[in-house]
């Protein structure tokens, strides 16, 4: 099989002859080259259209654009880009294969050039042509420009399907082990969503952006969460998973995501990102995210939320934390799946602050219980830091952590318990009867009972 009439030139250049194999996959070059004298006067005749187009078809000719640009312009450097322009007029040939596929005419011209590129990593295609000729070569300030002319009657190619495209794409021993865009996988899915390709998208995108990524992906809870402070306008994709990682079930970010992806025509993804930010109930875009989803949701969330009156808790939002791992509370408490319920006990602020709590030490007990979950945000910690701050008047600061508590571990009655005393206090009856039923709700232990009783009696 012979690729180029330079044969050497991949010898010197290993690594580019490895890049040209890629984008061009298998051709195979024979005969004699085209007509001289006739293929001058076609590309003359059309030169300013040719050299604007990456594929141009005229007369019995095929001509192909190849642009290569390199930051530097020596000698050597414009030898690579001229033989990498070359090479990539050359893959344009198979390129041009793309537009003989009967597509469905719901597929956009834009979306079928991207299916095709990720066909063409997963799957061998060939193409035969008679020896193709540079008829044009140009080295500008480091842009090359070379045009490559091929007789149109001596190219051939076993075009695929539609259909064999895409059974190659959704073939899970492709798209796991192939370097695919999942995103297109989903896409040609559509629906029943296999759980293997969730999977994959989650652990990819978070190699790329990090583990709060992948666990939104999944619908699984967070690790972390900062409160975003940059304005999202005008982020790309990349800038907007960054921000997803930083503060996951953000629902302006989700809902930002979702857009960028319908925009580039990806709807299904788009669902996906939609459906993770009405996670974060009482947020603006939260109600945005469930008006794009509408009826159709694919990806539902699994994650418990409590169902939560937030435009009646709005007035208490507290705004006292300095501590920035305690921040989030301010705005996002009760609202973002982060936490674990996990034995406190062996971290030692939470230790120490129970010994002060038992002593009757309140202040000291609730600085620990809040060291304890700036240290980590637990169950036990956030529980206990509101029940002591509702004992010293620290309500507001004791309502966020309640309800963080309520996320935590949507099992547990003690943080309704505790809010509902905080709401008789304040006396605010819509919001002290809402928690006195949540707490009915669950099994009582003697304890709740007999303070849902000292409220309920009044």
């Amino acid at each position: 099989m012979t690729h180029f009439k330079r044969k050497n030139f991949f010898n010197e250049y290993p690594l580019l002859w490895g890049y040209s194999l890629l984008l061009c996959m298998s051709i195979t070059l024979f005969g004699i080259e085209p007509n001289e004298n006739s293929v001058k006067s076609v590309f003359q005749s059309n030169a300013d259209f040719i050299l604007t187009n990456d594929v141009t078809h005229l007369g019995d000719y095929v001509f192909c654009r190849g642009i290569a640009v390199s930051e530097s312009e020596t000698e050597l450097s414009k030898e690579v880009s001229l033989k990498r322009a070359e090479l990539f007029a050359s893959s344009k040939l198979i390129d041009d294969c793309r537009g003989k596929i009967q597509w469905p005419e719901s597929i956009s011209e834009k979306f079928q050039k991207t299916i095709w590129k990720e066909f063409l990593k997963c799957d061998r295609f060939e193409i035969e042509t008679q020896r193709g000729v540079s008829i044009y070569s140009e080295y500008q300030k480091g842009k090359a420009t070379v045009i490559m002319v091929y007789p149109e009657d001596s190219i051939t190619a076993k075009v695929p399907s539609f259909e064999k495209i895409k059974d190659s794409l959704l073939d899970p021993e492709n798209y796991k082990t192939k370097p695919i865009q999942i995103s297109v996988c989903l896409e040609l899915q559509k629906e029943n969503i296999p759980q293997d390709m969730l999977n994959t998208f989650a652990n990819r995108m978070g190699e790329k952006y990090g583990r709060n990524v992948k666990n939104v992906i999944h619908g699984k809870r967070v690790d972390t969460f900062v409160v975003p402070e940059s304005e999202m306008t005008d982020l790309n994709l990349n800038s907007l998973f960054s921000l997803l990682n930083e503060s996951p079930y953000e629902s302006e970010i989700c809902y930002k995501i979702g857009e960028t992806l319908d925009a580039i025509e990806r709807p299904v993804s788009a669902k996906l990102f939609y459906s993770r930010g009405t996670v974060a109930k009482g947020c603006e875009y939260s109600l945005k995210c469930v008006e794009k989803l509408g009826n159709e949701n694919p990806f539902p969330n699994e994650i418990e939320m409590p169902e939560v009156p937030w435009e009646l808790f709005a007035k208490y939002q507290c705004v006292g934390f300095e501590d920035d791992n305690l921040q989030f509370l301010e705005k996002y408490a009760g609202k973002i799946p982060l936490g674990e319920d996990i034995d406190a006990e062996e971290v030692g602020y939470y230790r120490t602050g129970m010994i002060a709590y038992n002593d009757n030490r309140l202040d000291l007990a609730y600085e620990l219980f809040k060291a304890s979950a700036s240290k980590q945000i637990t169950f036990n910690a956030c529980n206990m830091a509101g029940n002591v701050g509702r004992r010293i008047g620290k309500t507001d600061e004791a309502i966020a952590f309640l309800l963080q508590a309520t996320v935590i571990n949507p099992s547990k009655v003690y943080p309704w318990v505790h809010l509902a005393i905080i709401f008789d206090q304040k006396n605010d009856s819509k919001l002290k009867d809402f928690c006195i039923q949540k707490a009915q709700s669950f099994p009582l232990d003697d304890w709740s009972q007999k303070q849902l009783n000292g409220i309920t009696k009044k």
